[in-house]
């Protein structure tokens, strides 16, 4: 069984749904679930017990507009632009309040932790009281965008914003982990609305999670990280339509479904070469000039 890590990504959060549908057509149903940012989203609601087709139309039936609840003094008061309140409260909606130990399925909700600039992880093992969609909030809390959340006595932001250690995010032995990331491959397209305060620190944010989209940091090819390709689509697009998402659904299934097939299945052709340069090898050796 395979596990996964779902990073950032924003609101293009189709992608990965589309990614891991692909990953289970192959593999089967995935074993442990990771996520930070955006991608903390998607891993919470399968770990939580959502299949793929609940887990799609929530997506597609959710207006993320909602959680753009602008609140100026929030800039003051939690360094963000926007309280995060209407999120985490439709968080506890669809995951029913559950706490990591009432959790099936293994889970870790990856954060930034703003005072030490280390990466927090927040789990059945590490956290087994916490409420699962307070972590996830904390999570999501795009610097600037998101006022800051206080947990446990820590101030916690972004978790895509540092790197993290993938053997604390699984059990020891837990399998084959794939990581699933986001690149914006296009110019984005202009924002539909006026250009405010509003509009500014989300333009901001978008270009902080973008820095880390550029293809010249994007990390060379490798069997275990998927980097899907997005377009022209944003991180911070409040306002996508139906259409969109579905785009972005299709961008993350084919994607990881080419890559598994040339990229996880590198084993067998490694070995398959191996056996034809043995035969070639031993080809030669009945050749006139081996002969005795």
């Amino acid at each position: 069984m395979t596990n996964v890590f779902l990073l950032g990504g924003g609101t293009r959060l189709a992608a990965h749904l589309g990614a891991v549908q692909a990953l289970e057509e192959r593999s089967g149903p995935v074993r442990g679930w990771a996520g930070a940012s955006a991608g903390s989203v998607i891993a919470a609601v399968r770990a939580a017990g959502y299949g793929h087709k609940k887990a799609v139309e929530l997506m597609l039936e959710t207006n993320y507009r909602q959680f753009f609840d602008v609140r100026p003094l929030e800039l003051f008061r939690g360094y963000g632009l926007c309280s995060g309140r209407r999120l985490e409260k439709w968080l506890n909606v669809i995951l029913r309040g559950v706490r990591f130990k009432d959790l099936k399925s293994p889970l870790s909700i990856v954060c930034t932790n703003i005072e030490t600039g280390a990466p927090q992880v927040l789990s059945q093992s590490t956290t087994p009281e916490v409420n699962v969609a307070a972590a996830v909030r904390c999570s999501v809390g795009i610097p600037g965008l998101f006022a800051v959340k206080r947990l446990g006595g820590s101030v916690l932001v972004d978790g895509g914003l540092t790197p993290v250690d993938e053997s604390l995010l699984f059990s020891a032995g837990a399998g084959r982990v794939l990581t699933v990331r986001m690149l914006r491959d296009r110019q984005s397209r202009p924002m539909r609305s006026g250009f405010g305060w509003a509009s500014y620190v989300q333009r901001i944010a978008g270009l902080l999670l973008d820095a880390g989209d550029d293809p010249r940091y994007t990390p060379p090819p490798s069997r275990d990280l998927l980097t899907i390709r997005t377009g022209h689509h944003s991180a911070v697009d409040f306002d996508l339509t139906p259409q969109d998402k579905h785009d972005l659904l299709r961008l993350g299934y084919e994607q990881c479904h080419e890559h598994l097939r040339s990229d996880w299945s590198g084993q067998r052709p490694a070995l398959g070469g191996l056996l034809h340069e043995v035969d070639e090898n031993l080809a030669r050796l009945s050749e006139p000039m081996f002969a005795m």
